[in-house]
This record gives structure tokens, sequence and C-alpha cells, in this order.
């Protein structure tokens, strides 16, 4: 896993954790009233200065297709059209009187800074179990926050949302090769001691989202002491199908503005266990049991790949829910935590914090 420096690390446990100082409440709210970012927490390095420089010239050179790649990035990353001030209007609307904690942080990624939030309740910050959720392509971690809340509850862990590059108050550019970088990076944290030490690992990509974890999966070396499972929801195969579905010279645009996120090739080596979660007419699909969910199509779908090709991803599981695209509740929200909970049962020890 890649080093990293923490120059204002966060308590999660013990008299000086976050939520235990008398200013919590203050602290929370001035926070998520701060326009920009916040100080580091968690810095990864730069690259090495000749890599820099080789990545320089090639911005330069390469200035003309950037700005298509740039063009094409906003069709695709849509929450990247949302402004700032509408991102620090939903931080605002935060309920802060329940038993949710919440830490906003930055963590800089090849300078980059990434913003971050933790999630969690006083009974769960200790106990080990964490999940990452990478969003959608019109989704932010400031909004819709009660789906994700409620599988947090359900599953006793506690969340890190963050919003890609370019989205938010977030830096950087967004293409593939960033987004899944990001990732990549978080994941380390998460389970690095001297990030979050984690003792069980979730990570969910929704959509766009499993996508991203898909092609992170391809960079990312895991900790093999860590349980992990990886959750990817109403996703495609590839970005480059879902596009050619849609109209056929769609999918060169992709392939040539290098976007074509990936969620199915990690699969081929994977070592975790995974799960898929699609539209479908039973609970327990088939190929021919999958549905259109009004965005992606049964044949763009990574359920599909995998359903077809079963051979050759042994131990996936794929759940069939009535939902449609985007519909994060009811039945979904139900086996998303089935399936986790299958992986991985409430210890009472965990439940405890210990």
């Amino acid at each position: 896993m890649q080093p990293f420096l923490s120059p204002r690390p966060i308590q999660l446990s013990g008299p000086q954790a976050f939520y235990r100082a008398s200013t919590y409440r203050m602290d929370v709210q001035r926070d998520f009233a701060h326009d920009g970012l916040l100080p580091p927490s968690y810095q990864f390095p730069l690259l090495p200065i000749d890599r820099k420089i080789i990545a320089v010239l090639k911005q330069i050179v390469l200035f003309p297709y950037q700005i298509f790649q740039w063009m094409v990035g906003c069709a695709i990353l849509m929450s990247s059209t949302i402004s700032k001030r509408t991102c620090k209007n939903f931080r605002l609307r935060v309920d802060l009187e329940g038993p949710w904690l919440y830490k906003r942080m930055t963590v800089k990624v090849e300078g980059k800074g990434i913003d971050v939030w933790i999630v969690g309740t006083e009974k769960t910050l200790a106990n080990g179990r964490w999940m990452l959720f990478s969003n959608g392509n019109y989704e932010l971690m400031e909004r819709n926050g009660g789906w994700r809340r409620g599988v947090l509850e359900a599953t006793a862990f506690n969340g890190l949302y963050y919003n890609y590059p370019y989205v938010g108050e977030s830096e950087g550019t967004a293409n593939q090769t960033t987004l899944t970088g990001v990732q990549d990076a978080l994941m380390t944290l998460v389970e690095h001691p001297q990030g979050f030490g984690a003792r069980q690992f979730v990570c969910i990509g929704n959509s766009l989202g499993g996508g991203v974890l898909g092609s992170a999966l391809e960079r990312h070396t895991f900790n093999p002491a860590i349980p992990s499972l990886m959750v990817k929801i109403q996703t495609f195969s590839s970005l480059e199908a879902v596009a050619r579905a849609l109209l056929r010279p769609l999918g060169w645009v992709i392939r040539v503005a290098d976007w074509n996120l990936n969620s199915l090739n990690s699969s081929r080596r994977a070592s975790f266990p995974e799960v898929v979660i699609q539209t479908a007419r039973t609970p327990n699909p088939q190929v021919e049991d999958l549905m259109d969910d009004r965005v992606i199509s049964p044949e763009a779908s990574l359920a599909h790949a995998f359903l077809r090709n079963a051979s050759s991803y042994p131990g996936k599981r794929i759940f069939g829910v009535e939902n449609l695209h985007g519909q994060m509740s009811g039945n979904l929200c139900q086996r998303l935590n089935q399936a986790i909970l299958e992986q991985m049962p409430l210890p009472g020890a965990l439940l405890d914090g210990g």
C-alpha cells in the first residue's frame, strides 16, 4: 500500500476522539460552513519530480485533447455542474441533533485536495468496520445521505463519503485517471493502520461509482488480513458498452477520450467477495431476468457479464431488485444490507466498539 503523511490525523476513539471535544458541535458547524477545503488531515505523496515534469509536458502537448477529454467528462460526471454554493447549502442542512457524528476533512492526492466526510456513531466509530461510498454521476456526498445512513445503521459500519475531483470543493480535473487514483488512495487510507486501521472493509460503488471502483481495483493492493467486500449497484461492465447501447458512435467517443471506466476486468483476478445488485424480474436472476433500469440496458450491465460467463467469475453474488436506476430505497437497500451482513455479521464485540 502506498504511504501517506498525516499532518492532522483524525482521532476516532479514546478521550481525544473528535466527537468528545466540548466544542464538537460548533466545530462541525464551522467546518460545514467553511468555503473551500479544510487543511489536509492526510496527504499522499506527489509524483517523483521526473514523472511530474513528464506529466506537465504531456499536458502542454496534449492541451487540445485534454479540452476534448474535459468536455466528455462534464457530460459523464454531471455532479461537476453543481455549484459550490449548492453543496454548501446541503452541508448546512445536515441534522446534527441525532446520533450521527460527522467530521469533514481534506485528503490530498497528487497535490489536489479531496473533500471527505467521516460519518458514524459513538457506538461504532471504534469498531473497525468501514464502508467507502463511490457516487453515481449526479450524486454528491452532501445530498441523499438517508440511504447511506440506513445501510450504516443496519450493518454497524462507519461511512467515508467523498466528492470526486472537480465536484463540489474537491480539486483537480475529472478523468478516469484522477477518479481511480483518488478511489485507490482512500481505500489505502481506510486499510492502513496509520489511517483508519479497518478490521472489516466494504466498498460500495453506485452506478458510475461501480466503474470507478472496478477500475481502481485493477491497481489497488489489498491487505489480505482485512476481510473485504466489493458491492456494485446498478452498474455497467464498461462505460463504453453503455454509450454504445445508446448510440454506437458514442462508444468510440468514450474510448478515445479515455473515459472507459470498467467494472469487469478487475473481477477476473479478484481475491475478494463481490456482490452486484441489478434491476431484474426475480431476486436471484438469470440472464433472461435482467431488465432495463432506464439508464443501463441489460446487455451493458455488469450483472449480464457475470451471468453470461459464470464459470469465469466464480463466487459472484447477483441480487435482483425491482428498483429503477437511482431509486435507492426499499427492496434495494434491504438486499444491500442482506448481502453485507451475510459476509460480515454483527459480532457483539464489534457492536460494543471492542
